[in-house]
């Protein structure tokens, strides 16, 4: 074969071998697969089957940005690359990434797509250089490089540090720094690729019992904190009420609790929500929530097209209804 071929099998298989070798799904990933199971089964693209709400937070169109980059000029690419890198601005000026890298997916993937797509690496010399960088930039990570590390998995990383066994070198500490978590590591021994076996559930964890149990319970509407793998193996005929508010529409206009881990904000359910959720009835005690909930409950549920639902969407959307919200405040302060 030809040098080029031969460093394109190689970039191939070391993908392979990456790809395989750090395969994991997380709590959040089950959320867009109860959203598409529901889909699959007629109720369309929603979290709950009796509310329109957008509980996914990624975009397929990530995965395809490399395919849509034109191979031109890097001169005429300028727009390309400014906007990956206002991305990662914006993002440190938020305050920066508290998964690890989960929010710096769409500029990363982005920026490949430009790098492969760049004339440079039409000479097989320079194209060897470029990959050879990325592979040596990728194992620089300050502990465990992902290609090797998660738990029970580190007896490569152990080997190359002369250490015997398979025990994490960092003792799992860094699984979180400064409030920045790395979800694969978390998440890797109950649902990591490699770590299933056929006679094992997957994922391996106390929250598919719980969705299981649920699904055979009966319960109408349930709270629950972490709602992918309970929300997804309990099925559609569970409301599942998140009081981290990702999937819930009602909660997320509420005030949140002081965060106790970063990005995530609890909200307290107010009395009479789960009744009313469970009734189709408006039960909610406050005078002010409960005049809000009827005009977002026909926001999320009412007739598509009816002319009622259209004007409490522009209310929504013109802050009409803002000043319930306030005064509910006003008298709740968040714990």
């Amino acid at each position: 074969m030809t040098p080029r071929r031969w460093l394109t099998v190689g970039g191939f298989a070391l993908l392979a071998v990456s790809l395989v070798r750090t395969a994991w799904l997380s709590d959040d990933a089950y959320i867009t697969f109860r959203t598409a199971d529901n889909l699959v089964h007629g109720y369309g693209p929603v979290w709950n089957t009796d509310e329109r709400v957008q509980a996914f937070t990624h975009l397929p169109v990530i995965l395809l940005a490399p395919f849509a980059i034109p191979r031109s000029r890097w001169r005429d690419d300028w727009p390309l690359i400014i906007g990956p890198l206002l991305v990662a601005i914006y993002i440190l000026r938020i305050g920066g990434d508290f998964m690890m890298g989960r929010f710096f997916t769409a500029p990363l993937v982005w920026s490949a797509g430009l790098l492969a797509a760049s004339p440079l690496l039409t000479r097989p010399r320079a194209a060897a250089l470029v990959a050879a960088a990325c592979v040596v930039l990728g194992l620089l990570a300050p502990w465990e490089p992902a290609l090797l590390s998660g738990y029970g998995y580190s007896r490569v990383n152990n080997l190359f540090h002369g250490v015997p066994g398979q025990e994490p070198l960092d003792g799992t500490s860094n699984i979180s720094v400064n409030n920045v978590m790395d979800e694969r590591r978390y998440y890797y021994e109950s649902s990591g690729f490699l770590k299933g076996r056929r006679d094992q559930q997957r994922p391996d964890s106390a929250l598919v019992d719980d969705g299981k149990a649920l699904r055979l319970g009966g319960e109408r509407v349930v709270v629950r904190d972490g709602i992918g793998f309970s929300g997804y193996f309990a099925g559609p005929a569970v409301h599942i009420v998140d009081t981290y508010a990702l999937s819930d529409p009602f909660l997320a206009r509420l005030p949140a609790q002081r965060a106790t881990r970063t990005g995530h904000y609890r909200r307290d359910v107010p009395e009479g929500y789960l009744a009313s959720l469970a009734s189709g009835r408006n039960q909610i005690e406050d005078p002010d929530l409960a005049a809000f909930y009827d005009r977002l409950r026909l926001v999320v549920s009412g007739p598509l097209w009816s002319g009622e639902r259209l004007r409490a969407v522009a209310g929504l959307l013109l802050r009409r209804y803002d000043h319930l919200l306030e005064r509910y405040s006003a008298r709740n302060p968040p714990s």
